[in-house]
């Protein structure tokens, strides 16, 4: 359950919807294609890997120093290469790096691989000046976003493309054994590239006024879209949610809840995002915050629970009266998080957990003022009538 919540909340991000606003292009490389040409500037670590060879399996998964998702699917990946041992070839390609100067961005890397250390132990590269791996790969197979890993079969071609997270291991598992279903795989490919165009038709239409309405705060309008939005798109209903959610905790608290319980009775419930989602919202109500707390909560016992959802647990913590427990969280995942988040978001993590801090502080004040016992009168003499 938790595995996939990083990928929806990425994908519930209004830069998403903004960016999903233009189709993507046609892809040319799919499930069935015969495997581009394997190139790198330089093997980071591990030998180098000259090419797919017959009758072998090879895993090459896109990754960046700067991709939150990617760090937490690395030793995942090192799981995996240790259980193909034998059977598998693991490579991690960089690629779409950020960097001052060629000489820091290749720093950056070798920093990052030496840190990871024996959680990334597989094969790691970097992508050519033409950046040749993140065209001929993720651009012709219409894949935008990382971490995203290609299987490429023993006779050199591409039989599965998606997030390492969801379903990797299972492909693999059939691909290595012989009982992989190229065909059927192909189909559901070509079902799935169908589903996302519709995706982004959808997207194209209402996706700039949507952000523009909850930008604004309109929230009446912004629920008028979504609806409007599913009426237009039944299939993509659930793209629609977290817009639909959000006004609805403005306008209508009781279907607000409705769409929480709902979501509870699904098979494969994703409850975290609701937390995630009020958490992020303000002017609410301090039970809605304490519910989203709970819900945070809860998803965070996970052993496959998300790192990045801490925040918004401390968040949802301190808005609902809870601020010394929100500054443990939010101190803790600073520390967690220093030399490794962009140097803005550090800050306003830093920023927060001293919002926190100061508010457990003051709360904590008051309470000795209340506790303390009221100072004791001097008790009057006694004295005696004169006779």
């Amino acid at each position: 359950m938790t595995r996939r919540l990083p990928v929806i909340l990425a994908l519930l991000a209004a830069p998403a919807l903004l960016a999903a606003e233009q189709p993507a292009p046609p892809s040319r490389l799919t499930v069935g294609s015969p495997a581009p040409a394997l190139k790198a500037s330089r093997w980071v670590k591990g030998g180098p890997v000259a090419g797919f060879e017959k009758g072998k399996t090879y895993v090459v998964e896109f990754w960046a120093t700067w991709c939150g998702p990617c760090r937490q699917t690395i030793p995942h990946l090192t799981e995996m290469a240790k259980q193909f041992e034998g059977k598998a070839t693991f490579i991690g390609m960089s690629v779409w790096e950020r960097g001052e100067s060629p000489e820091k961005l290749e720093a950056n890397v070798d920093a990052f691989v030496k840190e990871m250390g024996d959680k990334m132990a597989y094969h790691v590269a970097r992508d050519t000046s033409d950046t040749h791996m993140a065209q001929a790969w993720m651009q012709a197979a219409a894949q935008n976003g990382i971490p995203t890993a290609f299987i490429v079969n023993g006779e050199g071609q591409i039989a599965w493309i998606g997030h390492p997270m969801n379903g990797l291991d299972k492909v693999l598992a059939n691909v290595v054994a012989g009982k992989h279903d190229l065909a059927a795989a192909k189909a559901e490919a070509e079902k799935a590239a169908a589903a996302e165009a519709r995706r982004s038709q959808a997207m194209a239409e209402f996706g700039k006024p949507i952000v523009a309405a909850q930008g604004a705060k309109d929230y009446p309008k912004l629920l008028s879209l979504a609806q409007e939005a599913v009426a237009k798109y039944p299939d993509q209903a659930e793209l629609f949610d977290r817009p639909r959610f959000i006004a609805l905790l403005h306008v209508d608290e009781t279907k607000a809840a409705a769409m929480i319980e709902a979501e509870k009775a699904k098979p494969e419930p994703e409850v975290g995002i609701f937390g995630f989602l009020i958490a992020g919202e303000q002017g609410l109500s301090q039970e809605w915050y304490a519910k989203a707390a709970a819900i945070l909560e809860a998803e965070m016992k996970s052993p496959e629970a998300s790192p990045s959802l801490r925040p918004y647990l401390a968040k949802a913590l301190h808005l609902s009266g809870r601020s010394k427990e929100a500054a443990a969280i939010q101190e803790a995942y600073v520390q967690a998080v220093r030399g490794k988040a962009p140097e803005a978001r550090l800050k306003q993590f830093e920023a927060d957990l001293k919002t926190y801090q100061d508010a457990a502080a003051a709360a904590e004040a008051k309470t000795e003022t209340k506790a303390a016992p009221a100072a004791k009168k001097p008790a009057k003499k006694a004295v005696s009538p004169k006779g």
